[in-house]
């Protein structure tokens, strides 16, 4: 049996990827489950499972995501595996402000002619559906003439690897709580800072009253990221980005994170939202 290779193999596989987006298992980027969708639809999911995937993994590591020209290229072998097909033609979602934008098509013979460029949808074949195999490796499936439908090999899981966890950084505690300058635009080098001065503040303990004092200062100064990150999602929403957009979305669910926790004096919970802030944000 044929086992998938190279990029069949990484964690966002792109046939998987249409194939799973087509049969409403996941969503497009607007959060809706639908059978039929646009090929610049599902690359923008593929986008988003790309960055999602990468918000995981150390830099030397990340995922490399297709551009949308190579994602219709694969897309086109689904095609001539007769795994899709078009449903219909609509009108661009976003056309110029003045004229048309134009496709060039090559047709019989090698002849060339334009049309007015509109958004074709797809859907499932009932091949498509059945199949499993060749969405794991579109190309090669084409070349090589793979039978279908075929269910995909079971690939056995590596074996697990024992983590071994980080100790906790060793904090001097001061007699004082010491100065912690604000500024006003969140970073990562920001986040990092504000996590080893909650670090410090929870060892002195919260039932200081100078530490429940800066606690209660520092609530008051969070809603300055809190702004600042949600005029990038703002933004972020203007232009269209989607990745950019899903970081600022994450950023602002752990920003609430933050600022509940010093409203509460819950320092834990505070400190943890900022763990995560300091690995996966980057400004």
């Amino acid at each position: 049996m044929t086992v998938p290779r190279a990029r069949a193999l990484t964690p966002v596989r792109p046939g998987i990827t249409i194939k799973q987006v087509l049969s409403g298992q996941t969503p497009l980027v607007s959060g809706e489950f639908v059978s039929e969708a646009a090929i610049t639809d599902i690359h923008s999911v593929y986008k988003l499972l790309v960055y999602r995937e990468n918000e995981t993994r150390p830099k030397a590591k990340r995922l490399k995501g297709m551009t949308y020209a190579s994602f219709l290229k694969i897309f086109k072998f689904a095609q001539l595996l007769s795994l899709v097909e078009l449903v219909r033609e609509e009108p661009m979602q976003y056309p110029p402000p003045k004229g048309h934008l134009y496709s060039v098509r090559v047709g019989a013979a090698g002849r060339t002619s334009s049309a007015i460029s509109k958004r074709r949808i797809f859907c499932l074949s009932g091949l498509g559906k059945q199949d499993e195999l060749s969405w794991t490796n579109l190309c090669k499936a084409w070349i090589e003439q793979w039978p279908r439908p075929q269910a995909a090999p079971v690939i056995a899981a590596p074996p697990a690897i024992e983590e071994i966890p980080t100790p906790p950084p060793t904090i001097t505690v001061p007699e004082e709580v010491p100065v912690y300058k604000w500024a006003t635009r969140p970073t990562t080098a920001r986040f990092k800072s504000l996590l080893e001065h909650l670090r410090i503040l929870d060892a002195m303990g919260i039932g200081r009253d100078d530490v429940k004092a800066e606690v209660g200062r520092l609530s008051l100064r969070i809603g300055d990221w809190y702004i600042e990150t949600e005029d990038d999602l703002a933004d972020a929403r203007a232009i269209g980005a989607v990745s950019m957009v899903n970081r600022y979305g994450n950023m602002l669910a752990l920003l609430t994170e933050v600022s509940e926790g010093l409203a509460d004096r819950d320092l834990p919970r505070a400190i943890n939202a900022l763990e995560k802030l300091s690995t996966s944000s980057k400004k």
